[in-house]
């Protein structure tokens, strides 16, 4: 609302000279104007971006919501950022949400090459008991021919060797299922209206 000095007034016995102060009624919200707002339904002419069918608005709403384009439903501004991009205007584009590629990805490599100790040398423990053999002579005489003392003896060190291994890593992502990013910043819930008078 507005209020101005009128000089002249017209009333029912004529025109009056005395100044007045008058309040009139401006038109302040033009068609196609947009707002947010804390109210949760529409109100004065301004109408919340919903996405719901243009023919459920009064008549002069749907008049002036066909010259903005918007013939069959308005626009869902659920969830959405304004933006001016040279786009259809009330359409949407891109998304909240971000998949990366694999060429968005930081250059890793991923590889594995192992092996054993070569220290392998090892011995085994035998136990010789011993045993006596005699031959017998043609005088008669015995003839120890065998090594008859016992004891416990070690086989040479020997045996060094290496094995060779090979190794599978991990994918990057563990093998799940790719998940998308939610790109959107920390951000206030209002709602969002289009102006379209009364």
């Amino acid at each position: 609302m507005l209020q101005v000095k009128v000089v002249q007034v017209l009333t029912s016995n004529g025109v009056s000279n005395s100044p007045e102060w008058k309040t009139i009624a401006v038109a302040t919200n033009l068609t196609g104007d947009i707002k947010y707002s804390l109210i949760t339904s529409d109100h004065n002419g301004w109408v919340k971006l919903d996405g719901r069918s243009v023919s459920s608005l009064m008549s002069t709403q749907q008049a002036q919501a066909s010259v903005l384009g918007f013939s069959t439903n308005l626009p869902d501004a659920t969830n959405a950022y304004l933006v001016q991009n040279n786009t259809t205007l009330g359409g949407l584009s891109n998304s909240n949400t971000k998949t990366l590629t694999r060429g968005q990805l930081p250059n890793v490599t991923l590889s594995a090459s192992a092996s054993t100790n070569v220290a392998g040398s090892h011995n085994h423990n035998y136990t010789d008991r011993g045993n006596t053999s005699y031959e017998m002579t043609r005088n008669g005489n015995l003839t120890n021919i065998a090594d008859d003392t016992s004891g416990t003896y070690q086989t040479s060190n020997a045996g060094d060797h290496s094995h060779t291994v090979s190794a599978t890593t991990e994918s990057i992502n563990g093998g799940v299922t790719q998940q998308s990013l939610d790109v959107r910043p920390l951000s206030m819930s209002v709602n969002t209206y289009l102006y379209l008078g009364l």
